[in-house]
């Protein structure tokens, strides 16, 4: 009958060993499915930061005659900035905007904005999106002397954070 007793107490251990081992393993998915979570939605708060830069830029291309500031250099094609704006999770999130007017004049007449969101420090971002536009900047539609209906639209958005 004593064999018997350490027998049983010895599946009794293996058994709760294995539970043990179920129990943690279980745990361990759990916590890769919240850091999964949590990076999901990092990168959508840094999409949507990188399209209010974009957007930011529209706005200002649009409502200052002297915004960006004319180049300090004759090869100085770009000019860039960055907004940082706290999150409603304690965090902050910044957008950088490159404003590159290589094709500004005839023909292209279109001005290439980057707009780069960012989670976290500036140093080291949790997250970043990126998005490349073109902003239409031809005051008359070209090659006629009628107004641009779409004077400071977006005619083309590159998403460059799928590439």
């Amino acid at each position: 009958m004593k064999n018997r007793r350490g027998f049983l107490l010895v599946v009794s251990l293996l058994f709760v060993i294995m539970l043990l081992l179920l129990g943690m393993g279980f745990l361990g998915s759990q916590a890769a499915r919240h850091r999964a979570s949590k990076r999901s939605a990092e990168m959508a708060q840094a999409r949507a930061l990188a399209l209010a830069g974009l957007e930011d830029a529209r706005a200002k291309l649009e409502n200052d005659l002297r915004f960006p500031p004319p180049p300090s250099g004759p090869s100085q094609n770009e000019f860039s900035y960055s907004e940082k704006l706290p999150l409603p999770d304690g965090t902050d999130g910044t957008y950088s905007v490159l404003i590159d007017r290589s094709y500004e004049g005839a023909p292209w007449e279109v001005l290439e904005v980057t707009s780069t969101g960012s989670i976290g420090p500036p140093e080291t971002p949790t997250a970043q999106y990126s998005f490349k536009a073109e902003l239409d900047v031809a005051t008359f539609v070209r090659g006629t002397a009628n107004p641009n209906p779409e004077l400071f639209n977006y005619t083309h958005i590159e998403d460059m954070s799928s590439l």
